[in-house]
């Protein structure tokens, strides 16, 4: 749950991005979403599109950040993530990489002011995405330790409480046989607040120790699960008097 402190700044951020993100931003996104989600042919093009479109967005923002110093690193951080983000997706790697680690150096300067905000959703992405990066470039072993320490995050974060981990980057492992590292990741979720997912990671954690197939992917998993959950309520709700 989040502590009342972080709540308010959150609420800060929101009640600003809607006042102020510039359009090239806004149309970014959508891009973004539709290269992301493969909803087009080209998913690399509408990435370089998006990325495109962020750039203009981030720079117009640049020009009159948040009065609020805190707010604005903070803000400097979402947008330089969404950015790093679209740069991988594109192709720009070693973009993706510098973004990440500025990411990653925003958000311990964040929490060295405030010690309550929780940097875990973000530092989680930022070496999500330095793991692709060094797997793309064959680096396995660099890989390996970002998979590692997008594990080692508080897990706090609503966002992971509720929807996990990132997973690609563990499959794109396991399918280069590294199943050590992947396995060592899952156990280290399981331990944390995914509270949510701990069934599945309990069966892939047993699937992959005994060397069998297992496809690490949540999302058919998330969307049966609401279901399951959603049916028994609407039939009481019928049933009703």
């Amino acid at each position: 749950m989040l502590r009342k402190w972080d709540l308010k700044l959150r609420e800060k951020i929101d009640e600003w991005a809607l006042r102020s993100e510039p359009p090239a931003w806004k149309q970014g996104r959508w891009h973004f979403r539709r290269a992301l989600h493969k909803m087009v042919a080209d998913p690399v093009h509408e990435a370089q599109t998006s990325l495109r479109l962020l750039d203009e967005g981030y720079r117009q923002w640049e020009r009159d950040p948040p009065a609020d110093e805190l707010v604005a690193l903070m803000g400097r951080a979402h947008h330089q993530r969404v950015l790093m983000e679209a740069a991988l997706l594109a192709g720009h790697l070693e973009r993706a990489a510098d973004l990440a680690k500025s990411v990653i150096s925003l958000e311990q300067e964040i929490s060295g002011r405030r010690r309550r905000h929780d940097s875990s959703f973000e530092i989680h992405s930022a070496h999500i995405v330095l793991g692709h990066v060094a797997l793309q470039t064959g680096d396995l072993a660099a890989a390996q330790r970002h998979l590692l320490a997008a594990a080692d995050v508080s897990g706090r974060d609503p966002v992971l409480r509720t929807y996990g981990p990132d997973l690609e980057l563990a499959q794109a492992l396991l399918e280069e046989g590294l199943r050590e590292s992947v396995l060592e990741y899952l156990k280290t979720w399981r331990r944390k607040r995914w509270t949510v997912g701990r069934e599945l990671l309990d069966w892939w954690i047993d699937q992959i120790s005994q060397a069998r197939p297992a496809r690490v992917n949540k999302e058919k998993y998330l969307r049966t699960r609401r279901l399951r959950h959603f049916f028994p309520r609407l039939n009481r709700i019928l049933s009703r008097d």
